[in-house]
């Protein structure tokens, strides 16, 4: 189930994505965290086994010397018997093909009752049978060569008239790096480009277009952030890479600024907490949002939690024996104390400013509408309550970047100013808002869906 969509204009990513690597430090953590949460002793993997250590005892396997002579007898190389081990192969019913060593440990084959200087007769003269070991006519079919990963398909197509396709601009020599049907197997420097690059992968073109989609598994309960490309020259879309979600997700807002006011690719989720994650789209398989607006604290249970499971993992990489390590104290879900002023219930709604990119707007199921500075993330700058019911829908003008508009279930749109708590602007609509939007070529028009289907436009 899709519950929420989000466009980025081309050429705002990061061409080049960076993929997340966990330091060490964070990779001691997370084992001695899965081996807390599985009652397991020891999180880090057990040394290889020496050759001291390697004793049998009882049910212990044992472990081979370097002479092999813990080896059953009927198994050791050097006591075979010098007599000839004959295995039954595929021939006529009156033919057994055997194989023996001779003095210099060669394996030789031959036909029992067969002389040597027979020359491929049989003792009576006979032609030897075509139902042996197979004829050079079948070698030569069964050649490796024929079914080596090498060889040609006949079921690959190739096509004929490749001028008439280029013509059409159809062909591998597209001025467009990605237009057409066929191109060519060489990169721009001329070298053959190696199909299993990973960059060439997740690398992103400038005209490449960024959708996000919030989906949901409804039957697994599992939410993810879902990254399509799509290539306009080429009408190509497809997913490329994914976040997985802590929660259902309700919302999103795309916008260029992170908490330290740098710039960059990221997207706001409002979700049923409290707390708005916003991740950076630059990284592939990242981990956790880059920062939160408001939610729960926990960042004491947090610093508590990371230093028990530093403490587990050095002690258990140090060796100490004795009592065991204490497990890590798990961080509380959903008891943790909100951040002052931070929203109380779902996030319905949101919006990041075009105009004064370091600000966010959050509508929420709490029947209020903050104002957020993503450079100060822990508590909002305003709180608007001009709203008796759940927000659903909150929208920046698209110009003016100190004006918004809000639809809520009392049935109601306001234009508010964002520079002052009063004096917002009602209309009615006689339905519950779900949506609210301004018309990107004329932002003097507002306009807002309600639940029943019906929508109106407004001259503001």
């Amino acid at each position: 189930m899709i519950s929420a969509l989000c466009f980025i204009p081309a050429g705002r990513a990061d061409p080049t994505p960076k993929k997340y690597e966990l330091s060490t430090g964070e990779q001691g953590m997370l084992g001695s965290l899965a081996a807390s949460s599985t009652g397991e002793a020891d999180p880090l993997p057990p040394p290889p086994p020496t050759k001291s250590d390697s004793k049998p005892n009882g049910d212990d396997v044992n472990m081979l010397d370097d002479d092999g002579n813990d080896l059953p007898d009927d198994l050791r190389m050097d006591e075979y018997d010098s007599e000839p081990v004959h295995v039954h192969l595929v021939g006529a019913p009156s033919e057994v093909v055997g194989t023996s060593l001779d003095s210099q440990g060669i394996p030789q084959e031959e036909i029992f009752g067969e002389s040597p200087d027979s020359d491929g007769q049989d003792l009576e003269g006979g032609a030897m049978s075509d139902g042996g070991a197979g004829s050079d006519e079948e070698d030569e079919d069964m050649s490796d060569d024929d079914y080596g990963p090498l060889s040609h398909d006949p079921r690959e197509y190739e096509p004929t008239d490749t001028d008439a396709l280029t013509a059409m601009g159809l062909g591998h020599t597209s001025k467009h790096p990605k237009q057409g049907l066929y191109f060519d197997d060489e990169g721009s420097d001329g070298e053959p480009e190696d199909p299993d690059s990973d960059e060439e992968d997740t690398n992103l073109q400038p005209t490449d277009v960024l959708i996000l989609s919030a989906t949901t598994d409804v039957v697994d309960d599992f939410s993810t952030l879902e990254v399509y490309v799509y290539d306009p020259p080429t009408s190509n879309l497809y997913i490329h890479h994914d976040i997985a979600l802590p929660a259902f997700p309700l919302s999103l807002a795309w916008g260029d600024v992170n908490s330290g006011g740098g710039s960059g690719s990221y997207v706001a989720v409002g979700t049923f907490k409290p707390g708005v994650e916003v991740w950076n789209l630059d990284v592939l398989s990242a981990l956790e949002p880059s920062f939160v607006l408001g939610g729960e604290d926990l960042s004491a249970d947090e610093e508590r939690q990371a230093r028990e499971m530093m403490e587990a993992y050095q002690a258990k990489k140090d060796g100490k024996k004795g009592s065991a390590a204490p497990a890590p104290t798990q961080v509380p879900s959903g008891s943790g104390k909100l951040h002052p002023g931070s929203h109380t219930d779902a996030v319905l709604g949101l919006s990041w400013s075009k105009v004064h990119r370091n600000l966010i707007l959050t509508a929420s199921a709490d029947a209020t509408v903050k104002l957020w500075d993503v450079t100060s993330p822990t508590s909002p700058l305003s709180t608007f309550s001009h709203h008796t019911d759940k927000v659903s829908s909150v929208s920046f003008h698209p110009t003016s970047g100190h004006m918004f508009a809000s639809g809520s279930f009392d049935k109601c749109v306001c234009v508010a100013d964002a520079r002052s708590k009063d004096g917002a602007k009602r209309a009615p609509l006689g339905a519950d808002v779900e949506e609210v939007a301004w018309d990107p070529f004329r932002p003097d028009l507002l306009a807002a869906a309600g639940e029943g289907g019906g929508g109106k436009c407004w001259d503001v």
